[in-house]
């Protein structure tokens, strides 16, 4: 008979738009019509919420059997198959590029005021090696070439590169290769702190719902100073002369400042 309402002469429900009383034998007292009135609203609460956690749980199945209906499509399945493909060649690779590409925040150092591009140091003096070393230095360009960490280069910076084998290089097992950028910091002005424009960042992070680790990892000053000939400077070493885009998972270290 829920809901029913109570008053001083009985029970009375409604069914089908007809009422229906039920008249109480003796004279109820207050409390107990109190306690009547309480217990219907109590199960009319409870039979609401019953009812509404039923129609939202039927909603989220017809919703899970619609999205199998169309995982089921040809051409949702291609395209999940494609997404998988890329994500396997760009991010999940030992040497991923998925973020190579990213230009926002990249920024331009200007020339010193005194720097003529005539005094580009266009040759490096090579670094003597043993037989065994050089040997190990042709396998190395040779694996960064396939992987694209490096690519031939034609400009005119040329530095010196040598390889280092310290207590923490034989612990590793292989020695380190070390670029000299020494020469290239006299050319481009000295900014300690260069900002990009604060409104790009914010603007990516406006609508963004996934955050990645490189997001986080890279924070959102990681700026890339170009030099204003190229973004990527080219290194003497023996025979070889390459350029190399910056990539923490390869095994060349360059550093941004060489004292």
């Amino acid at each position: 008979i829920y809901p029913f309402y109570v008053n001083e002469i009985g029970l009375h429900t409604k069914i089908m738009g007809k009422t229906i009383s039920f008249p109480f034998l003796t004279a109820a007292k207050q409390k107990e019509i109190a306690q009547l009135q309480s217990s219907s609203i109590y199960k009319q609460i409870n039979s609401i919420h019953l009812k509404q956690n039923f129609i939202n749980s039927s909603q989220e199945e017809v919703a899970y059997l619609r999205i199998e209906e169309q995982l089921q499509n040809p051409n949702i399945q291609k395209k999940i198959l494609d997404l998988e493909q890329i994500i396997k060649a760009k991010i999940c690779t030992d040497v991923p590029n998925a973020f190579w590409e990213r230009k926002q925040h990249i920024i331009t150092l200007s020339y010193e005021k005194d720097f003529n591009e005539k005094q580009i140091p266009t040759k490096a003096r090579p670094t003597q090696m043993n037989a065994e070393l050089l040997e190990y230095c042709k396998k190395e360009i040779q694996s960064l070439l396939e992987k694209k960490l490096i690519r031939p280069s034609k400009l005119p910076w040329s530095c010196a590169a040598l390889y280092v084998n310290n207590a923490s290089e034989k612990e590793q097992g292989v020695p380190r290769l070390v670029i000299n950028y020494k020469p290239l910091n006299k050319a481009p002005q000295w900014i300690r702190y260069p900002i990009p424009n604060k409104r790009d960042p914010l603007n990516r992070l406006y609508a963004s719902k996934v955050f990645s680790k490189f997001d986080m990892k890279s924070g959102l000053l990681s700026c890339n100073p170009l030099i204003p000939c190229s973004q990527i400077c080219g290194f003497d070493l023996n025979e070889a002369q390459e350029a190399r885009k910056m990539n923490q998972s390869a095994k060349i270290w360059i550093p941004t400042n060489v004292d």
